[in-house]
C-alpha cells in the first residue's frame, strides 16, 4: 500500500513587505501587503506488499525472524515497541521476499529503532541456512566503519565463519611491523606473501557473507557486482546498505590536484625518459589549458558557470596521451582524470572563494545503474526520507501520482512524539567557525564554562558535545578535569566529538545531554555544487551558459549575498534588513534541509536512541543561520519542548570581559576582580576594603566596576554584611 507521509507542513518564512514612496521621495513599508516562501515536505513511501511478493512461507519466516528480533530486544534488558516489531517484521519481508521491480529499497528506520539487530537477524537466518546447505545466496553488508562490521562478526559468533571481512591497510593486519603510516602503491610492492590485504581478494571468495565498508563500495562503483557478486558455492544477490552510499559525483580541479598528479606522474618509473618526457608534457599542456580557463575568470567572478563544447582531442581523446597514462598510471588518479576530461569537454561550475580556486564537476552517481547486478538492494539510513541528496534518487508526481523514482521509500510506523524531549535555542550567541576565528581569545573558554556549569546541575549521567573539528582539541582539553572527563564522552585523542567523526558512534547512546557547539553546515558554495548535482538540470543549464549573458545571470543565482529586495508584478518588496540567500528559493531550502537532518540524526546518537526511555533528554544549541531552522526541527520532533534564551549568557560575557586587551596592555578594573574572584577567593567573608586593596582599584572605582554585567552577576550571588563600619562579602 502506497502511503505518503507529510514530515514538515507548510511552514511560512521569509516575509518580503511591499515598498512605497510617498511624494516627497520618502519610502515606507506596507505591513499588510507582503509576500513570502513556504515550505513543506511529503514523500511517497510504501508497504512491503508493494516492494515484494508476499507468500504464506516469506511470511512465516519473516514471523520467525520477528520473534527473534524481539527476543534480542529483552536480551539487552529492553522490549521491542510495536513499531519496531512492524519494522523488524517489514524489513525482513523486503530482504528475502521476491523483488517486484529492481528499484532500490531504502529502509528509513530511525537511529534506535533496530537497525543493527534486525541486520544481525538476517545473518543468523542466512547463516542457519548454509549450516544446513540449503541456501547459495550470498549477502554483501556495507558499513560506513570497519569496527561496526569487526562487532557484527563477534555479535555472529559461532556463525561468523560464514563471513569474510575485506579489509584496507592498517597496522593490524600488516605483516611488516615497522611501516606505521600507508604510503601510495604500498602494498603493491610488499615482499610479504601471506598478508591479508594481499591475499583476501581470493579468499573471499570462500565465504557466502562479505562485509565491505561504504568507502570501498564507492572506490568499485558499478564494477562492485562484477568484483564481487559470486563466490564459490554461488552468488551473492543481496545488497545490504548501512547509511547513505556516495551519490554525489563532484571532483573539484584545483591547482593542488593538478599539482598532486603531476608529481605522482614525475615519480613513476619509466622504462624510457623519452616516455617520461612525453607524458609529462602532455599532463603540462592539461594543466595550462585549466588554467586558461580559470584566469579570465579570476578576476571578476566568484561564482562562474563554464561551458564548452570542445572535440580537439585534448586529455581522454588524445590516443598517445591515453595509451601513457594506461601504461605507467594504471588506475590511479583515473576518477580524477576523467573529470577533468569533462572540465575541459564540457564544462564545469568554477569557484573563487577566499584562498580557494577549482572548477568543479557536477553530477551524481547512478546507483541503480551501479548495483544493476544484484536481485535486491536495501539502504538502511534513519535520515533518508529529509536527506536532501536523496532527492536525485526521487521523482515521484503528486499531481498524477506517478512515481518514477529509481528508489522506494519503506514505510516505517514512527508515532514519536518526543515530549520527553527539551530543546533549548541560546538565540544571543551565534557560533560558527568564522566566529571562533574572529573571537578566538575567548569564545572556546566561554563554551567550555557554559558546559561545564550545565553538566554540574541536575542528574544527568552524560553529556555529549559535539563542535566543529577545528576547536574540538582545545574544547576536549578544557573539558577535560577529574570532575568531568567521565561524564563526557570524548574521543580516544581526548578530542571533543566533531562534525563527520560521529557517524556510526555508538559510544554517546548513554548520554542524557547534548551540547552542539555550533552548526553542522557547509560554504555555500558547496551547497550549489550538491544542488546542481542532485536536482538542476547540468546539461540544460550548460546548453543555455553558452550565452555568456545568461551565465553571468545563473552563476549570480549560485551565490549567496543579499537579497533583502525582490521584484514581483512588478513591485518592490523588502524585508527591511540584510537578507543573504541564494537566487533561488529552492536552494536555499536544501541546504536548510541538510542542516537539519545532520542535527536529526545528532540527537539520536544520545538516549533519545531508546524509545524505552521515558525521563528528560536536555538538548542546547545556539543561534541558527534561519529561525526557519528551529521550525523545522519542531515539525520533525512534535511535541518536543522547544524555547528559546534571549538573553547573553553570563559565561560568554565574562570570559569577554576577562579576554579584553587594553592599548597599553595594563588589565581593566573588572578583570582584576574577576581574575581575584575566580583565582584567589573561596567565598568565604572578605572585608570589601580587602577586594580593592587587592584589586587596586579606588573608591570611585568599585563604584563603577559594579556596573559591569559580569561582576555584577557575581556580587548577585554573594551576601553583603555590615559590622559596623565594616563591610563585608560572603558567598558561602
Amino acid at each position: 500500500m502506497k502511503k505518503i507521509i507529510t514530515l514538515i507542513e507548510n511552514i511560512e518564512y521569509g516575509r518580503k513587505y511591499l515598498e512605497q514612496t510617498d511624494k516627497k521621495g520618502n519610502k515606507t513599508i506596507n505591513t499588510d501587503n507582503y509576500i513570502f516562501n513556504n515550505l513543506s515536505l511529503e514523500r511517497v513511501t510504501y508497504t512491503s506488499e508493494d516492494i515484494v511478493d508476499i507468500t504464506d512461507e516469506l511470511t512465516v519466516v519473516s514471523n520467525e525472524i520477528t520473534e527473534s528480533f524481539k527476543n534480542t530486544f529483552i536480551s539487552r534488558g529492553r522490549e521491542a515497541t510495536t513499531e519496531q516489531i512492524y519494522f523488524a517484521n517489514e524489513t525482513a519481508k523486503v530482504v528475502l521476499g521476491e523483488s517486484q521491480d529492481s528499484h532500490i529499497i531504502v529502509d528509513p528506520a530511525p537511529c534506535g529503532f533496530g537497525k543493527s539487530t534486525i541486520k544481525l537477524e538476517l545473518m543468523k537466518y542466512f547463516t542457519k541456512l548454509y549450516e544446513e546447505e540449503i541456501l547459495t545466496t550470498g549477502v554483501i553488508i556495507v558499513g560506513d566503519r570497519l569496527e561496526d562490521l569487526k562487532q557484527l562478526q563477534t555479535d555472529l559468533g559461532e556463525y561468523s565463519k560464514h563471513t569474510f571481512l575485506l579489509e584496507g591497510w592498517n597496522e593490524d593486519v600488516c605483516k611488516d611491523k615497522s611501516i606505521k603510516i600507508a604510503e601510495n602503491k604500498m602494498c603493491r610492492k610488499c615482499t610479504y606473501t601471506n598478508c591479508k590485504v594481499k591475499i583476501q581478494g581470493y579468499e573471499q571468495s570462500k565465504y557466502p557473507i562479505l562485509l565491505i565498508t561504504n568507502s570501498r563500495l564507492q572506490q568499485f562503483g558499478e564494477m562492485i557486482g562484477s568484483q564481487y557478486k559470486k563466490w564459490d558455492g554461488g552468488e551473492r544477490k543481496i545488497l545490504l546498505i548501512d547509511e547513505r552510499p556516495q551519490i554525489l559525483d563532484n571532483v573539484l580541479v584545483s591547482k593542488e590536484l593538478l599539482n598532486k598528479i603531476d608529481t605522482a606522474i614525475s615519480n613513476v618509473d619509466y622504462e624510457n625518459m623519452s616516455e617520461k618526457t612525453q607524458l609529462s608534457n602532455y599532463w603540462k599542456e592539461i594543466i595550462n589549458l585549466v588554467e586558461s580557463k580559470m584566469i579570465p575568470l579570476r578576476e571578476n567572478y566568484k561564482r562562474f558557470i563554464i561551458s564548452n563544447t570542445c572535440n580537439i582531442g585534448v586529455c581522454l581523446d588524445n590516443e598517445s596521451f591515453k595509451k601513457l597514462w594506461d601504461k605507467y598510471m594504471k588506475k590511479d588518479f583515473y576518477r580524477e582524470l576523467t573529470h577533468i576530461h569533462t572540465v575541459l569537454t564540457r564544462g564545469g561550475f568554477y569557484v573563487c572563494e577566499s584562498n580557494k580556486e577549482f572548477i568543479a564537476t557536477i553530477g551524481c552517481r547512478n546507483l541503480r545503474n551501479d548495483y544493476k547486478d544484484f536481485e535486491k538492494v536495501v539502504i538502511f539510513d534513519g535520515s533518508a526520507l529529509y536527506d536532501p541528496q536523496y532527492i536525485s534518487m526521487y521523482d515521484y508526481n503528486e499531481e498524477t501520482g506517478v512515481d518514477n523514482s529509481d528508489l522506494r521509500f519503506l514505510y516505517i510506523s514512527n508515532g514519536r512524539t518526543y515530549e520527553n524531549l527539551n530543546i533549548t535555542a541560546n538565540l544571543a550567541h551565534k557560533i560558527s567557525k568564522t566566529e571562533f576565528k574572529n573571537k578566538s581569545k575567548y569564545l572556546v573558554k566561554a563554551t567550555a564554562e557554559y558546559i561545564k556549569n550545565k553538566v554540574n546541575i541536575g542528574f544527568h549521567a552524560n553529556n555529549y558535545v559535539v563542535t566543529y573539528k577545528e576547536q574540538a582539541g582545545q574544547l576536549g582539553q578544557l573539558l577535560d578535569n577529574s570532575t568531568l572527563k567521565h561524564r563526557i564522552p570524548k574521543n580516544v585523542d581526548g578530542k571533543a566529538y566533531y562534525f563527520g567523526n560521529t557517524k556510526g558512534s555508538n559510544e554517546m547512546e548513554s548520554c542524557t545531554r547534548m551540547f552542539q557547539i555550533g552548526w553542522d553546515t557547509l560554504p555555500d558554495y558547496l551547497v550549489a555544487i550538491m544542488w546542481l548535482s542532485c536536482k538542476g538540470s547540468w546539461d540544460k543549464l550548460l546548453e543555455l551558459c553558452l550565452d555568456k549573458e545568461k551565465a553571468i545571470l545563473y552563476s549570480e543565482m549560485l551565490q549567496k549575498m543579499d537579497r533583502h529586495e525582490d521584484t514581483f508584478r512588478q513591485k518592490t518588496y523588502s524585508s527591511g534588513n540584510k537578507n543573504y540567500c541564494f537566487g533561488l528559493v529552492e536552494i536555499d531550502q536544501f541546504q536548510y534541509l541538510d542542516t537539519v537532518s545532520k542535527f536529526y540524526q545528532e540527537i539520536h546518537r544520545t538516549k533519545l536512541r531508546d524509545y524505552n526511555y521515558k525521563n528528560d533528554i536536555d538538548i542546547y544549541v545556539f543561534q541558527a543561520s534561519k529561525y526557519l531552522i528551529f521550525e523545522m526541527i519542531k515539525n520533525l520532533l512534535p511535541k518536543c519542548n522547544f524555547k528559546t534564551n534571549k538573553d547573553t549568557l553570563s559565561e560568554f560575557q565574562r570570559a569577554k570581559d576577562e579576554s579584553f586587551t587594553k592599548a597599553d596592555g595594563t588589565k581593566t578594573v573588572a578583570q582584576k576582580f574577576l581574575n581575584w574572584n575566580t583565582n584567589n577567593w573561596n567565598g568565604e567573608k572578605v572585608n570589601i576594603s580587602e577586594i580593592k586593596n587587592k584589586c587596586e582599584m579606588t573608591n570611585e572605582e568599585w563604584k563603577n566596576v559594579k556596573k559591569n554585567k559580569s561582576v555584577k552577576e557575581i556580587l548577585s550571588e554573594c551576601t553583603r554584611i555590615r559590622e559596623g563600619k565594616e563591610y563585608y562579602l560572603t558567598r558561602i
